[in-house]
């Protein structure tokens, strides 16, 4: 593994959202603390001269050959400006999943998933740059955010080859029908769609609520 967590095609991502501090190495996940070309800061928020905050990508990934086929893979991300409706079938990421506040100024990271058994391609690799690629062989330009780029790598992994276990994952799906509410539905702590729990910070929210959001200015408590 090398700066930001950088991963082989082995492994899929499974999970995908934003936290404000990048110091916490202790849980499963990848956080993108440092740009891929030029190791400075990847934050993703642009700070004032008085106030210094951040947020920083992050992920968790599994091996392909231990992933469960009803597990939710990443197949897709796309960046929408603030207000537009969110792409079919994609979920919102509005929150950060340490401490509940806004992931994003002005831009809004929608992010579709598939269960396994059903994801012949999925996204093995998020990153971030300083500036953008002029050569990136199999990778995808996401959009810019404060001045960096963001680009995710589609790899082919075929379908999972142990059809008992697809057979199974089919008649009992972990992934909800898809509605125009369900679509952005985060899980209980922010991550899309799933993601180890973060301690609680001093600035914190009390308890870790699930929101769905169709589009800005429309929130459901779940």
């Amino acid at each position: 593994m090398s700066v930001n967590g950088e991963r082989d095609s082995s492994c899929i991502i499974t999970a995908i959202g934003f936290v404000t501090q990048a110091g916490n190495k202790q849980q499963k996940y990848e956080i993108l603390s440092r740009t891929e070309d030029s190791a400075d800061d990847a934050s993703l928020w642009s700070s004032g001269l008085l106030s210094r905050r951040t947020r920083y990508l992050c992920y968790a990934s599994e091996n392909i050959n231990t992933c469960a086929a009803q597990k939710p893979v990443l197949v897709n991300l796309v960046l929408a400006d603030d207000g537009d409706h969110i792409p079919a079938n994609h979920q919102a990421v509005y929150n950060t999943i340490d401490t509940g506040e806004r992931a994003l100024k002005r831009k809004v990271l929608c992010a579709k998933f598939s269960p396994r058994y059903t994801a012949p391609r999925a996204i093995t690799k998020v990153c971030v740059y300083s500036r953008p690629r002029t050569q990136a062989p199999g990778y995808s330009h996401v959009g810019e955010i404060n001045s960096l780029q963001i680009y995710c790598k589609q790899t082919d992994i075929g379908l999972p080859n142990n059809s008992s276990e697809r057979s199974s994952a089919q008649i009992k799906p972990m992934l909800p029908p898809v509605s125009s509410q369900s679509s952005t539905v985060p899980d209980a702590n922010r991550l899309y769609p799933s993601l180890p729990l973060l301690p609680p910070t001093s600035n914190s929210v009390s308890a870790y609520e699930a929101f769905a959001t169709t589009r800005r200015g429309t929130v459901y408590r779940m």
